[in-house]
């Protein structure tokens, strides 16, 4: 559950369906929520679908429910709901269906596998600095907001998007080996469809059970098997998946770095890449030798492959050179014109604006919503051992029909899909791109404002530091 959108899990039909929440229900409420559900679709296809490329994108269809449901799913699921989002609950029986990203059988339709499917949940963030928009000199965004969460819960992440953005392939298992060690919403692992941890660490015993036997490789001509740390190898894998080109048909190697193993021993410090003057750059350094408490984001970066995911994310949000405050007078400028911001949407959706006098604004708008929605998706990445070739013995009477009309335009025979190697073994992956909601135009300002308390916040925690 987020705070605008609630996911559930159809397992029997391999679906999920996500259902936008709201304040109330009166019908202005749902007739809101009724729009953005249209827009949804029409900014997938118009907008989308051009950036990121068929690839990455989830099919989805609009779904309806009887008033009954929805109730019989409200009363369901309240025990189980954070307390923090109770203050928005779901009352439009209208929401998008589409494949369970968490189950094997919508990554891999047809193939033969061995053992269990590991799926990871990932939000970047923003992986590139636009300096007007950073209200802090040194730091990105996400970095000035932990200060901002550390003040107001004790905790901050030793995450910065800026590493796993930075093409230098320690920087990112830096990274990632920091979202592990403090995952908060920004990194969730589940195994065969189920969760493995909390917010807190994925150093849970569940988690560490789960990918340890994962990762067992047995050896016919030894009595033992032998195996590596079930969380180095996740970060491995997930960092070559993230930077490899994503081709059918294609087969990357992927090395187990000790010093991302034991993730729970590693003594965090909320610290990104930039350390000092006269130090080595840290993209040498394991995780417990950063020295600096002080926190500065590295821009220093290394080109990514135009095909990887994380490549496409960072074209897509590079796409955007002006402030928050530009675009808001871009806004201003043309609802003084005589537009309203629902006339505004309607023309970017259906890209129907190109003989309109508006046509250079209306294109920063676009720019921009591009730039924000790439800024705040995630990334889903499953992971599944290939069967031995001697040991092949393809079966595809278990695809539920919905998932084969969903997924037609995948790839179903294991020749076609992509491949890592690591350890001797061979790992099938699949990766996605899901939460690509455009964001309203009429929240720049809170976005401004929150920004200004992230910073006011960095500046109370440095007196007192001081």
């Amino acid at each position: 559950e987020g705070n605008a959108n609630l996911v559930i899990a159809i397992k029997e039909e391999n679906v999920i369906i996500r259902l936008p929440k709201s304040e109330n229900s009166s019908d202005i409420e749902n007739l809101n929520l009724e729009v953005k559900l249209q827009n949804m679709m029409l900014y997938t296809e118009r907008i989308l679908k051009p950036a990121f490329g068929d690839k990455f994108l989830v099919p989805h269809s609009l779904l309806s429910i009887s008033s009954h449901q929805l109730q019989c799913l409200r009363e369901g699921i309240r025990g189980v709901r954070p307390a923090k989002r109770l203050h928005k609950d779901v009352y439009l029986p209208r929401g998008l269906m589409m494949p369970d990203l968490t189950s094997a059988i919508t990554h891999f339709p047809g193939a033969d596998l061995s053992g269990g499917c590991i799926s990871v949940e990932l939000k970047p963030k923003a992986g590139i600095i636009l300096p007007s928009n950073c209200p802090h000199p040194e730091l990105c965004n996400f970095c000035l907001k932990q200060h901002y969460k550390y003040s107001a819960e004790h905790e901050r992440s030793p995450y910065c998007p800026l590493d796993l953005f930075s093409g230098d392939m320690s920087r990112v298992k830096k990274a990632i080996a920091a979202l592990m060690h403090s995952p908060q919403n920004n990194l969730r692992i589940f195994g065969d469809g189920k969760l493995l941890h909390d917010e807190s660490t994925t150093r849970t015993q569940h988690c560490d059970n789960f990918l340890n036997l994962w990762t067992t490789i047995h050896q016919p001509d030894c009595k033992d098997s032998w195996r590596t740390d079930g969380q180095s190898g996740l970060v491995s894998l997930l960092a070559t998946a993230l930077t490899a080109p994503y081709l059918p048909n294609s087969l990357h190697n992927a090395d187990v770095d000790s010093r991302t193993s034991n993730v729970e021993k590693k003594k965090l410090r909320p610290s990104c890449s930039r350390i000092s003057k006269n130090s080595t750059s840290s993209c040498d350094k394991s995780l417990t030798e950063i020295e600096s408490k002080k926190r500065n984001c590295s821009e220093k970066y290394e080109k990514l492959e135009s095909d990887s995911v994380l490549g496409r994310i960072l074209d897509v949000q590079s796409i955007n050179s002006h402030s928050d405050h530009d675009i808001k007078g871009v806004l201003q400028d043309l609802m003084n014109e005589g537009l309203s911001e629902a006339e505004i949407n309607n023309l970017i959706f259906h890209h129907c604006y190109q003989t309109s006098p508006h046509k250079e604004k209306l294109d920063r708008l676009r720019d921009y919503m591009l730039h924000t929605t790439a800024q705040d998706l995630s990334i889903f990445i499953a992971f599944a051992k290939e069967k031995a070739r001697e040991n092949r013995s393809a079966d595809t009477t278990g695809l539920p029909t919905k998932t084969r009309e969903n997924m037609s335009d995948r790839n179903c025979e294991n020749g076609d899909l992509s491949r890592i190697e690591m350890n001797g073994e061979v790992y099938l992956f699949s990766i996605k791109i899901v939460d690509l909601d455009p964001k309203p135009l009429s929240s720049i300002q809170k976005k401004i404002d929150k920004k200004q308390k992230w910073l006011e916040a960095y500046n109370n925690q440095t007196k007192n530091d001081s």
